[in-house]
């Protein structure tokens, strides 16, 4: 372990996991690069999520009794765009992928059994 890993952010669940290989495996952080500055470890996922990036890798190949095996590498990712900002909202929404009538006939059958409960 270096002095750039050893402060990196490890969630809980994967703590123990962590101090039982970060003696006995390197670590390579990943080679993301936004307006030329290495992103830091922390902030990789949500910097990458809806991204458009320039992917450099090394491909290498084996062929072993008929048999074709690759490996890529990626050397260096480049974001050229970033994604759209998530605004997490609290509010819930219509899902657009149901069909209306669905939804409306779910509102009926509600009201009717509420009219039916209230007049008891």
């Amino acid at each position: 372990m270096d002095d750039e890993t050893k402060n990196w952010p490890i969630p809980d669940d994967f703590t123990e996991e962590f101090d039982a290989l970060k003696y006995k495996m390197a670590v390579q952080p990943s080679p993301l690069y936004y307006e030329d500055h290495l992103v830091e470890p922390a902030y990789t996922n949500q910097i990458m999520n809806g991204a458009i990036v320039e992917v450099q890798l090394t491909i290498q190949h084996w062929c072993i009794q008929d048999f074709d095996s690759f490996q890529a590498t990626a050397e260096k990712v480049t974001i050229l765009r970033l994604g759209p900002i998530h605004v997490p909202s609290h509010y819930k929404r219509l899902n657009p992928n149901e069909e209306i009538e669905g939804q409306l006939e779910t509102k009926k059958v509600r009201l009717d059994s509420e009219e039916g409960a209230s007049e008891g």
